[in-house]
C-alpha cells in the first residue's frame, strides 16, 4: 500500500512524498530524491538514515524504442502496457469532457459510458 502527498502552494513550500509501509520517498527535487524509514508504519531497521535514490542507467522510452527497431530486441516495456496507458488516458478525458462515468470491456476493446 502506498499513500501519495503533495503540496501546492506558496506558503507551504513544494512536497511531493510517497509513504509507504516501511518508510517514505521524498520527491522534492526530482534530481535528487531520496528515501528513508520517517513516517512507515511497518519499519523493520532495514532502512537507516536518509538514503540517495541511486539512478538506473537506461535510455527513455524514444531512445528505447528507436534502439529496438535497429536491432530487433524487444523493448523494456511491452506493447500491452502502452496500449493500457493510452486507454486509461483516453478514458479520464472521456469523462472529463463528459462528465460521465466511462468503463473498458477488454475483450471487446471498447470503451462505453456507464
Amino acid at each position: 500500500m502506498v499513500a501519495y502527498s503533495s503540496n501546492f502552494g506558496s506558503s507551504g513550500g513544494k512536497r511531493h512524498r510517497y509513504f509507504c509501509s516501511k518508510g517514505q520517498l521524498n520527491m522534492d527535487n526530482w534530481g535528487a530524491p531520496t528515501y528513508s524509514a520517517e513516517g512507515g508504519p511497518k519499519r523493520d531497521g532495514g532502512i537507516r538514515g536518509t538514503n540517495n535514490v541511486k539512478p538506473i542507467e537506461t535510455p527513455d522510452h524514444f531512445l528505447d524504442w528507436l534502439q529496438c527497431l535497429r536491432t530487433g530486441k524487444p523493448t523494456r516495456a511491452p506493447l500491452e502496457s502502452g496500449c493500457q496507458h493510452s486507454v486509461a488516458v483516453i478514458m479520464a478525458a472521456m469523462s472529463y469532457r463528459t462528465g460521465r462515468k466511462t468503463l473498458y470491456n477488454p475483450k471487446k476493446r471498447e470503451i462505453t459510458f456507464a
